[in-house]
């Protein structure tokens, strides 16, 4: 229960906490299981080109794309279910990866193999 006249504001609940710095900070490029992620997102766009989407309720849409069993997205629409989708196939790839298993090819996009390694320039 807050106590009258006391601030409540949020920099006042964590005025403990150190300050922290608002320089940008470098990050290591973002893997998926070992895979660039933009070539995961990439994936995953050329499959949801392939997506099908229906309405299952009224306002409850559902889409998934022949083959890639397991990955589903849901939403109020159908633009909202294949953006679900679209997410939904990134996280499938990185289990289908961590567990060994056959990710099917779509659209030449193989992610079964490593990546080819870079050459320094």
């Amino acid at each position: 229960m807050p106590v009258a006249g006391a601030d409540t504001s949020l920099r006042a609940q964590f005025a403990w906490l150190p300050a922290i710095s608002t320089a940008p900070v470098a990050r290591p490029a973002a893997l998926v299981e070992g895979l660039p992620r933009a070539l995961v997102e990439s994936y995953a766009d050329a499959a949801c080109r392939h997506a099908t989407a229906s309405e299952v309720d009224p306002q409850v849409w559902f889409a998934s794309v022949e083959g890639l069993e397991g990955a589903w997205g849901e939403g109020g629409s159908a633009l909202e279910a294949r953006r679900d989708l679209r997410d939904t196939i990134v996280e499938w790839v990185a289990v289908k990866r961590r567990l060994g298993l056959e990710i099917p090819v779509v659209d030449g996009l193989d992610l079964n193999r490593p990546p080819a390694p870079t050459r320094p320039a």
